[in-house]
């Protein structure tokens, strides 16, 4: 986590949209997890990497991120999963003693 809070800033909002940022955060929860991005996937990164707008790679690549999901569950758009991505954890206030 600390690694990725230097990505987007203490309060994970800094970059949040800029697509380059995402796609760099993005490329670290895949090394983390220690899966690899393939096919659909791959190819909106490399684009958001250059620039290119998420709801712009979402219109034209949404059918096959759909079906290519490697992260199943919830909304499956590009700009779902960068949602997810920056959002902050959620945390059960009753689980820990303050």
């Amino acid at each position: 986590m600390a690694e990725m809070s230097e990505t987007f800033g203490e309060d994970g909002e800094s970059g949040a949209e800029d697509p380059r940022k995402m796609a760099a955060m993005m490329r670290k929860i895949f090394q983390a997890t220690g899966m690899e991005p393939t096919g659909a996937m791959l190819e909106a990164m490399k684009r958001m990497e250059s620039g290119e707008d998420p709801d712009k790679i979402d219109e034209e690549m949404g059918d096959l991120l759909d079906s290519q999901d490697p992260m199943p569950g919830g909304d499956s758009s590009v700009k779902g999963r960068l949602k997810r991505l920056m959002e902050p954890p959620n945390v059960d206030p009753g689980l820990y003693d303050v």
